[in-house]
């Protein structure tokens, strides 16, 4: 999804966000 090393770590906060909202949504 992202390629660039810059956006490395924004990606990676996101996949976490969006990891926890899916989690909190299924509990």
């Amino acid at each position: 999804m992202c390629w660039l090393e810059k956006m490395a770590t924004s990606c990676f906060q996101i996949s976490i966000y969006l990891s926890n909202a899916t989690s909190f949504q299924s509990s």
